[in-house]
């Protein structure tokens, strides 16, 4: 494993306390605010994200590659599927070239629902970033690819 003094300009490393604890900060309030939307529907912030993440992203709809995606455990995602399942706002059918494969899509309110949600993160967005010239946005969500994709080596779940 690699020590910090094998960087070369090692100072830099030693704010790697500072940066998780606001990337944390910063999680936190994202989760508060979608807590707070997740009131209005009565759905936790994970349940909202499984449905915009059906809704956004074609060809995640079973619950592997949802767990993917939110880098949570295959016991969480399995009670986040049933929950939604159970509201209605999920709809399962076996694959029909692999049983073994079950696929998610939205009911007709979960689409609503995650339409609602979009609206609620661009207002979301636009909040957060007030003020922030569009190239420094661009490098930063870059920058937290790199840094997502570094410690997805060392943390794969």
């Amino acid at each position: 494993m690699k020590k910090q003094n094998d960087f070369p300009n090692s100072d830099l490393y030693n704010t790697g306390s500072d940066t998780f604890t606001l990337i944390s900060k910063l999680s936190w309030r994202y989760k508060k605010g979608w807590g707070m939307v997740g009131d209005i529907y009565g759905l936790t912030a994970n349940e909202i994200a499984i449905l915009a993440i059906i809704d956004q992203y074609e060809g995640v709809d079973t619950a592997h590659l949802l767990r993917r995606e939110l880098g949570i455990t295959k016991g969480m995602i399995s009670r986040y599927v049933d929950s939604l399942l159970k509201k209605g706002l999920l709809k399962s059918v076996t694959d029909e070239k692999d049983k073994r494969i079950i696929r998610l899509s939205l009911s007709g309110e979960a689409v609503k629902i995650s339409h609602k949600v979009k609206e609620l993160g661009t207002d979301f967005s636009i909040a957060a970033f007030k003020g922030i010239e569009p190239d420094n946005i661009a490098i930063m969500l870059e920058t937290l690819g790199r840094i997502y994709n570094n410690l997805g080596e060392l943390t794969e779940i």
